[in-house]
């Protein structure tokens, strides 16, 4: 995506040197940089700023769904966008489940369900409401979700994950500790058998 935009703007270059268009500046004056360098500059910046805004604008806009969905050269570079934040994803998946798996492995989701949200949000002092109630609801349909609950335990993680960072999530599961862990069994005791005379 980044080398489309370069390219794009290499093109824009190219064409004003064809056309010869040097938007001379004024004479410049005392400690100002000579002619020539502002003219290259200036073609540069010129070139960069034009292929930005002929790529992104659209002709005509359609009523497709109840949305506006704009037709012309920012329908490609929307594509590739879309493909470039795909494949990011994708990546980042495997990441995020190797976060998950090594920070919530003994997490139990009854346990930390109001405690661990409750703790990341009091240490981030400008967390926008939004993302509050975005969270919210996604904690409703974990809440709702006929999963394990270790399963739950690694969803409400990865909606933390979003929320605050691999870094604050792990140091907030380090902190709050066993509180949040799952319990360990209670070892069962067998009382002797009869048949030894209550020798085990």
């Amino acid at each position: 995506y980044i080398a489309l935009n370069a390219a794009a703007s290499c093109a824009g270059l190219a064409l004003i040197h064809a056309y010869g268009w040097t938007f001379t500046p004024p004479a410049p004056g005392a400690g100002a940089v000579s002619s020539a360098v502002a003219t290259r500059l200036t073609q540069v910046l010129v070139a960069g700023a034009g292929a930005l805004v002929l790529f992104r604008s659209s002709i005509i806009n359609i009523r497709v769904g109840g949305q506006d969905v704009g037709v012309g050269p920012i329908v490609f570079f929307q594509v590739v966008l879309g493909a470039t934040d795909n494949a990011v994803d994708r990546l980042r998946a495997v990441a995020r489940q190797t976060i998950i798996k090594n920070v919530l492995t003994k997490v139990s989701y009854v346990n930390a369900r109001v405690a661990l949200p409750a703790y990341c949000m009091g240490l981030m002092q400008n967390l926008p409401a939004r993302d509050q109630e975005d969270f919210a609801r996604r904690l409703r349909e974990i809440d709702n979700s006929p999963v394990p609950d270790d399963i739950k335990a690694r969803l409400l993680g990865l909606a933390l994950l979003g929320l605050v960072g691999e870094d604050l999530l792990t140091a907030a599961v380090r902190d709050l500790g066993k509180q949040i862990e799952v319990p360990s069994p209670v070892p069962t005791i067998l009382p002797p058998d009869p048949g030894t005379g209550g020798r085990p």
